[in-house]
């Protein structure tokens, strides 16, 4: 994916999770063996919980620690994104970027972002689709009818005549040259 960002000419900022063994808990222990280069603390309201949550985003430039630094493509940054509030346990996210001389204040925003894209989809394959009901749990078919999902959703997203999302996967559902006429669209890009 990074490398794919990268030949079309953006920068990456991907999210690090604990299935990326290595990598994950090398970027942990840098965090906790230096100081970060710049730290930048925030405090916001998170209205899905009601609650005021401080951020403390720090960032490092420096990949010392970081055996399998050459593997990821123009690796420049490592993000550690703190999440504390009254209701929640501390939590910990940790990201790497390809944008140099990358400020905590922007880490920040750019996570911010990452969550929003994140929870926004997810919300809507929730409400539209409802898929967190869903029981298709064996072999290939929770990741195929997920994808499909995503192509539908987003063909739907891409028309934007002056009908509803509703309107249009309706209209998707009730005549099948219609529906086929839309994916076609998003799978041509």
């Amino acid at each position: 994916i990074a490398d794919k960002i990268l030949e079309k000419g953006g920068d990456y900022f991907l999210a690090l999770k604990g299935n990326q063994g290595d990598l994950f808990a090398q970027v942990q222990d840098q965090f906790a063996r230096m100081e970060a280069r710049e730290v930048y603390q925030f405090s916001d309201w998170a209205a899905n919980h009601n609650q005021v949550v401080d951020y403390e985003v720090a960032v490092s430039q420096d990949l010392s620690w970081i055996d399998n630094a050459p593997l990821w493509a123009n690796l420049q940054s490592l993000v550690k994104v703190t999440t504390q509030s009254p209701l929640r346990e501390q939590e910990n996210r940790y990201y790497i970027s390809s944008l140099d001389k990358l400020s905590a204040q922007k880490a920040y925003e750019l996570a911010r972002g990452h969550w929003s894209i994140e929870n926004q989809l997810h919300w809507q394959l929730d409400v539209t689709f409802k898929e967190d009901q869903q029981r298709h749990r064996s072999g290939n078919a929770p990741q195929n009818l997920s994808l499909i999902r995503k192509i539908v959703l987003n063909s739907a997203h891409m028309h934007q005549k002056g009908l509803s999302k509703k309107k249009i996967l309706k209209k998707m559902a009730w005549n099948e040259q219609y529906c086929m006429e839309m994916i076609k669209k998003v799978l041509q890009l």
